[in-house]
């Protein structure tokens, strides 16, 4: 019996470390690609950016873990592109894109990004 317990115990855990990094790839960093990261303009102390996510059910507007989400993929992005990791968001404006069925509504998140010259 003691056996079966911790074969049974063993197995829970393997999947619920299986499920956890399932969660992470499906909604972490690989979403980034429904993000777009633009250079707007310059001045003598700012780059700007226009950076372009998403809201929907599985990232909804206003849930601030889903902005977490957002920003981590904004830092990947300032990472990618050697930007440094300081900046700061001087608006944020969402657009309405579509009445979902399966997912709940989706919106397009445009953030304009100053980043300091360095």
């Amino acid at each position: 019996m003691f056996k079966i317990l911790s074969i049974i115990t063993s197995l829970s855990l393997i999947c619920c470390v299986s499920c956890s990094i399932k969660y992470q790839d499906t909604h972490g960093l690989s979403a980034i690609h429904n993000t777009k990261f633009e250079p707007v303009s310059t001045d003598d102390t700012y780059y700007y950016f226009k950076y372009v996510s998403i809201a929907d059910g599985i990232y909804p507007l206003d849930s601030d873990d889903a902005e977490r989400i957002r920003m981590r993929w904004l830092e990947t992005w300032l990472s990618n592109n050697s930007l440094g990791s300081e900046y700061k968001i001087v608006s944020r404006i969402f657009i309405f894109r579509q009445k979902g069925v399966l997912w709940g509504e989706g919106y397009d998140i445009y953030y304009l990004i100053a980043i300091p010259r360095q």
